[in-house]
């Protein structure tokens, strides 16, 4: 079976969040559907593994050394997560100065 190591990365090639899964599709999903971090995702990148194991010690090593902003799971210094008590970051087209929609068509022409 293969195991795949995704990252999710904003519009300013900044790392948000790392995983490992077997099921690309349905990890997919249900990031999308709720995470709080979904508005600033603006592609992704996925690597196939052999094994769990080897797919689990490059997500570790990636959440050590490249420090995704939103990885919950992740007790590593410096993960770079709010701490409680912070405010709420600002979306992304917000802290641009933009509204949503002209944000989202931006995005859809840089990909073009």
């Amino acid at each position: 079976m293969r195991y795949a190591v995704y990252r999710y990365y904003d519009i300013n090639n900044k790392l948000l969040y790392v995983g490992a899964t077997v099921d690309v599709h349905s990890r997919n999903r249900v990031h999308m559907n709720g995470a709080e971090w979904r508005d600033w995702v603006d592609h992704a990148t996925i690597k196939w593994y052999g094994s769990k194991e080897q797919a689990a010690a490059v997500e570790e090593a990636a959440i050590r050394n490249e420090k995704p902003r939103f990885n919950k799971g992740n007790y590593f210094v410096g993960a770079g997560r709010p701490r409680i008590g912070e405010p709420p970051r600002p979306r992304p087209w917000e802290a641009l100065g933009m509204s949503q929609r002209t944000w989202q068509r931006r995005r859809r022409e840089a990909k073009a």
